[in-house]
């Protein structure tokens, strides 16, 4: 397997490093030295690989910030809290929306599967009926703006077709429509 570049040179390097370092301890099981300079040789290559180490974390972080985007501040983005962003019309009412789909899809559940499966999915319809209205109201994209009229009117079916296989009456289009 094809090592990355970075990768291939920095293994490379530490194959570099520890062959000199084995060149380095043979030579030093050769000439006679006292344990105590062995030892001491043997922590100064210890303490040049580590330090070759931290010197190559510290230019990692040093190219991370110089690459990272001007537009944060990495101080104080850590020190100040995030503001909330204002909710606009859309928001308040789209989370409305959501709640209340939410709250209708939490049905006591009976003996019967497929009415528990329908008394949720009409609440499910509609939230996607309002929200796609809410889409219609305040959106701009025309293929967004298609695709929630043909939610509203095939949701707004599902719903009728739903409601008439538990037997309730059919309600007029653009009213709550929840069991």
């Amino acid at each position: 397997m094809e090592l990355v570049p970075s990768v291939r040179s920095h293994a490379s390097a530490e194959l570099l490093d520890t062959t000199a370092s084995l060149d380095l301890i043979s030579t030093l099981e050769e000439q006679p030295l006292s344990q105590a300079s062995r030892l001491m040789q043997l922590s100064e290559i210890r303490w040049r690989r580590v330090a070759s180490h931290v010197i190559a974390l510290v230019a990692g972080f040093a190219l991370a910030i110089a690459i990272a985007p001007r537009t944060t501040n990495p101080i104080t983005s850590l020190l100040t809290p995030p503001r909330p962003v204002p909710a606009s019309e859309f928001h308040r009412a789209l989370q409305t929306v959501m709640a209340q789909m939410e709250a209708g899809m939490c049905i006591t559940p009976s003996a019967d599967a497929d009415r528990d499966f329908v008394r949720a999915m009409i609440p499910h319809h509609q939230g996607a009926v309002e929200m796609a209205k809410l889409e219609l109201l305040y959106g701009s994209d025309p293929r967004l703006r298609r695709l929630a009229q043909g939610m509203v009117v095939e949701q707004s079916q599902e719903i009728a077709l739903m409601r008439s296989i538990l037997g309730e009456p059919a309600m007029a289009l653009g009213t709550n429509l929840s069991p």
